[in-house]
């Protein structure tokens, strides 16, 4: 997930709002307008640019989730229409998102981890303009209202619904990272089972051996403990709840522990809004994502049978432990594996000089460069 911090970002275009300052974002650059009446001072020339980094990362992905969306703001829709990335008018369905600004529409699709959301492959989407149009599928349950589908198959059969509203035939063409390998290999099920083809799926840096959810949790692991860890992971990732913590949050796990499952993120999240009020919509909208981690990371699936799909396998080189399986398993579920080891570790894979080598592959393996390992033709099991 982006590393930003909301709050300082909206709260920052909230008071810029109330002066008549709008920021928005172009080819990559913000743009600031002002009353001809405001005098604009070095300090807020140098706020800006201190938030420079944040402001950008807000228009090319949050802006669609929050848009702006402090109540204080007397004047209606103040920022309307600056978003920086349009979908185009053929996506039908706000799950499925144009990530970059491509040279020509040849769509691949993107399926992000566990987290289901997909602005953290952004980078990896630009460096991709000049060869494919990048579409990210956003995971049901990432949204208000929705409820997160609870297997692999059910995401997958969701998924083809959307990619089909865009491109209603094959050939297709896939990135699956981290947990959505698993989504993926059930797409290529379901659609070579429907008689459509699928010119390759790109898997980034995930062994296929079987999802077996609760099952693969230390015993010594109890539910309050998965809660409270992604709780913590993401309120700090989202600048919302750092150490050191207050009393009434040190207090949190002792009151979940005779809470169902299904109850503990929500009273985990009223309990923040009780005592950080300012923060409410901020905390709904990661109650949604911790929500999603949960079903995804205690769900189960078996991969069966093969796939007809060439895979390309991009192995993470300085994970900290290390991949003896040259194919992490994808060799027993297709007969056309292409492996390439390329720079970064599990989770920033996606990010920076790391995704500019793994668009470099893209684009050189039209001609199916020297340095890939190929393998073909091998016995399925």
């Amino acid at each position: 997930m982006p590393a930003i911090d909301l709050i300082k970002v909206l709260d920052l275009l909230t008071r810029y709002g109330r002066q008549g300052i709008r920021i928005s974002l172009s080819d990559d650059e913000l743009l600031v307008k002002y009353p001809k009446k405001y005098t604009v001072t070095e300090e807020l020339i140098e706020e800006i640019k201190a938030n420079k980094a944040h402001l950008l990362e807000y228009f090319r992905y949050y802006d669609r989730e929050f848009g702006f969306m402090d109540d204080a703001v007397e004047t209606p829709k103040p920022f309307e229409n600056l978003c920086g990335f349009k979908e185009p008018e053929k996506v039908l369905n706000s799950h499925l998102l144009l990530l970059n600004q491509p040279e020509k529409e040849r769509p691949i699709f993107m399926l992000p981890g566990s987290g289901g959301k997909s602005g953290a492959y952004q980078e990896l989407a630009n460096c991709l303009n000049d060869v494919y149009s990048v579409y990210g599928l956003e995971m049901m349950g990432t949204q208000k209202g929705e409820t997160p589908l609870k297997t692999v198959p059910e995401i997958a059969s969701l998924n083809i619904q959307w990619i089909k509203s865009l491109q209603p035939h094959g050939p297709y063409r896939f990135i699956a990272h981290s947990f959505s390998a698993y989504v993926v290999f059930e797409m290529a099920r379901q659609l070579e089972r429907e008689g459509e083809s699928i010119e390759f799926i790109a898997v980034l840096d995930q062994q296929i051996i079987g999802l077996s959810g609760l099952q693969q949790v230390p015993v010594e692991v109890n539910n309050v403990d998965i809660v409270m860890g992604l709780a913590i992971d993401y309120f700090d990732s989202f600048k919302i709840l750092s150490p050191p913590y207050p009393d009434w949050a040190l207090n949190l796990s002792a009151q979940l522990q005779n809470r169902p499952l299904e109850q503990m993120l929500p009273f985990i999240t009223e309990t923040v809004i009780k005592h950080m009020p300012h923060t409410t919509k901020i905390v709904e909208y990661v109650e949604r994502l911790i929500n999603i981690r949960i079903y995804n990371d205690t769900m189960e699936y078996v991969p069966e049978g093969t796939i007809n799909a060439g895979v390309i396998v991009f192995k993470a080189m300085d994970n900290e432990v290390k991949n003896p399986d040259e194919c992490l398993g994808w060799n027993m579920f297709s007969s056309k594996v292409e492996v390439y080891e390329v720079p970064g570790t599990h989770h920033n894979m996606v990010d920076g000089d790391h995704a500019v080598e793994i668009g470099r592959i893209f684009k050189t393996r039209m001609g199916l460069p020297a340095d890939a390992v190929l393998l073909t033709d091998q016995t399925n099991a």
